[in-house]
């Protein structure tokens, strides 16, 4: 089932996963599976999902290393990525994306 979401509880919910699995400043997730994860639960077959990423990386939420192969939280960002997943999460919690 594919549920609409915005770009920012998009967001959210790549921080959130990446949060809970502690992928801070050194330890890194494979861009692929950030992807791979939330391509099939959101319309237009993961290239929203693509787009985000990249934003995120570019402004600098994301760190990516290895060519932009694998993916980090920014740990000078913790205070601006709690934010937005506290504000973004409970309508993307309801929908059963945690």
């Amino acid at each position: 089932m594919t549920e609409r979401l915005t770009d920012e509880e998009i967001s959210a919910i790549i921080f959130d996963k990446l949060d809970r699995k502690g992928y801070w400043g050194g330890k890194y997730k494979p861009y692929i599976s950030v992807v791979s994860w939330l391509e099939a639960k959101v319309r237009k077959n993961g290239k929203r999902v693509k787009k985000v990423v990249d934003r995120l990386v570019k402004n600098r939420y994301l760190l990516a290393k290895k060519g932009g192969e694998v993916l980090s939280l920014n740990t000078k960002k913790k205070q601006e990525i709690q934010r937005i997943m506290d504000k973004e999460l409970e309508r993307s919690n309801k929908l059963g994306f945690r």
